[in-house]
């Protein structure tokens, strides 16, 4: 039996996942509510080799694991921390050279 290699979107399938702190059966499972489509762990495992094309189930996956920043309020916050953190010479003169978000917004 041969052993097919990760693709680059499994690898970064497993990695984001990883870093979610969730497992490939949430995914699943975010998979099918959102598509629709009967998913199992062979279909995810086929996506990341290779050895299954599936247009839509490949754009549910990236779009349940895109970043965490969806509401325009988070994005705003977001923008306005790395602003101030990019633009300020004294960024890192604070209370114990620490940088926060605190009074990014």
């Amino acid at each position: 039996m041969a052993k097919f290699q990760m693709t680059p979107l499994g690898i970064a399938m497993k990695i984001k996942l990883m870093q979610m702190g969730q497992t490939q059966a949430w995914l699943i499972q975010q998979c099918k509510h959102m598509t629709g489509m009967y998913v199992d762990c062979s279909n995810l495992h086929k996506i990341m080799t290779g050895q299954l094309n599936s247009p839509k189930l490949e754009h549910a996956i990236k779009t349940i694991l895109q970043p965490c920043v969806e509401s325009l309020a988070d994005r705003v916050k977001v923008g306005s921390f790395i602003a101030r953190l990019f633009n300020s010479p004294f960024q890192f003169e604070h209370i114990d050279r620490m940088v926060g978000i605190r009074g990014a917004y």
